[in-house]
């Protein structure tokens, strides 16, 4: 146990603690040994309680952020990595629940020098005391924020470690736990690629409110579109029309190993499920995708991608993360959810996927190619709302693996190798044409 933290944070039974203590096989004992009782049950505990130390993996290591709106609740950080718990107070000042609410209006109203200063004083404060933590771990980690802290982009605070970069982010401790059993999480074998662009509105209102489509216009989405189909092989590209609700159910349900949506979603925080893909309507479905309908449906393991303003985003409850549209693509059995916690310009959105795609191409992870386009962004200037607000939630290490060697090959390439076989057999031709002429002449 990390003893001044915990000191803090318990204030009795520390004479009887040794520094390489074995740990107790599970939160419920570990609560009841050494919490006090006003302290030991809080939201996120009953979900990790039971949860056993020795079946975690002997590479892994895993952070449970807790922030609970009771001061009287430490903000605290369980550490568990190789048998060991290990917590560490932050923030005991609470002054990380002003920056947060300071980067989100900094964000939305397009003060970037307010943002910056707000995601450098969040690292100062929440990121610091952890890197010095004595257990601080540079495995690769499972990351779970609790409640408000859904919102704090780790990955995109300045000066981040390499190991909170590439980590994998879960919106539940349930979410992560059932993610520890999956198969073949690091690869998705890329036999198809679906891509859903701008599609045509719904013209009914959402079911059971009077919500209607969001009628901006996205040119953009369809610029991110073509740019990602001119570098990637087999894309199946749905726009207007052809971009239908039925059409995605489909296409989430086939063995496509990757799903590219960009577009308008509605997020509902007070009814989650009701949170919705806006798709074009047809004769089996009114357009509206919604959070509890993705749920109800089979995946095979592929990485959703969802280019919309505030994809990521849902009702915040504590012990259980967000529950929207990424919670429910990772409940139906996506390995991944690519989304943004904030609104983004379209025109932004475009450039910094397809800087993002052309990444993956040499083999990066999800997480590798995000880190390097966020850093290239921030360098350039471009503006936080920009880059901060895309997060990975799940397997972030997931690359691609294509089916074939042929299937490498882009369109763009095909077409090259193409004229250039017809160039070689116009030559051919004409040399089998010269040397039967000198052979026919006297």
């Amino acid at each position: 146990i990390y003893r001044d933290q915990l000191r803090r944070w318990t204030g009795r039974r520390q004479a009887q603690l040794a520094t390489n203590q074995a740990m107790p096989a599970s939160f419920q004992q570990f609560l009841t040994e050494e919490a006090q009782p006003s302290l030991a049950r809080t939201p996120i505990t009953n979900r990790i309680e039971n949860f056993r130390l020795d079946s975690l993996p002997s590479n892994q290591s895993a952070w449970f952020f807790q922030w609970h709106h009771n001061p009287a609740f430490a903000r605290r950080v369980f550490l568990l990595s190789q048998g060991q718990i290990t917590v560490v107070n932050v923030d005991h000042e609470n002054r990380a629940d002003a920056l947060l609410r300071m980067l989100d209006q900094a964000i939305r109203n397009g003060n970037n020098q307010r943002a910056h200063q707000a995601l450098l004083d969040l690292g100062e404060i929440v990121l610091q005391p952890l890197i010095r933590s004595p257990n601080w771990s540079r495995e690769p980690l499972a990351i779970l924020l609790d409640g408000e802290l859904h919102n704090l982009p780790l990955s995109a605070l300045p000066d981040a470690p390499s190991a909170l970069q590439n980590a994998s982010y879960f919106g539940s401790f349930e979410a992560w736990k059932n993610s520890l059993s999956q198969t073949n999480k690091d690869t998705v074998t890329l036999s198809d690629m679906a891509l859903f662009a701008n599609p045509a509105r719904p013209t009914t209102p959402m079911p059971g409110s009077t919500i209607r489509a969001n009628a901006n216009a996205l040119p953009n989405t369809l610029v991110e579109a073509h740019d990602i189909a001119k570098d990637w092989p087999l894309v199946d590209l749905k726009q207007g029309t052809t971009a239908s609700e039925s059409a995605l159910r489909k296409a989430l349900q086939s063995n496509t190993g990757w799903l590219h949506f960009a577009g308008h979603v509605k997020i509902q925080s007070d009814n989650p499920n009701h949170s919705s893909l806006q798709l074009a309507p047809d004769s089996s479905h009114d357009g509206w995708l919604t959070a509890g309908e993705i749920s109800k449906l089979t995946l095979p393991p592929k990485v959703v991608v969802l280019s919309a303003c505030e994809s990521a985003n849902g009702r915040r409850l504590s012990g259980q993360g967000v529950v929207g549209l990424s919670s429910a693509l990772l409940e139906a059995g996506a390995t991944a959810v690519v989304a943004n916690l904030w609104p983004v310009d379209d025109a932004y959105a475009a450039t910094f996927i397809r800087r993002w795609y052309q990444r993956l191409g040499l083999g990066l992870s999800l997480a590798q190619g995000l880190e390097q386009t966020r850093d290239e962004f921030r360098q350039a200037g471009y503006p936080a709302a920009a880059w901060a607000g895309w997060t990975i939630i799940g397997h972030s290490q997931t690359t691609l693996q294509p089916t074939s060697f042929w299937s490498t090959f882009t369109r763009d390439q095909w077409l090259m190798i193409l004229i250039f076989v017809l160039i070689l057999g116009l030559g051919f031709i004409w040399l089998a044409r010269s040397v039967i002429g000198t052979k026919a002449s006297p």
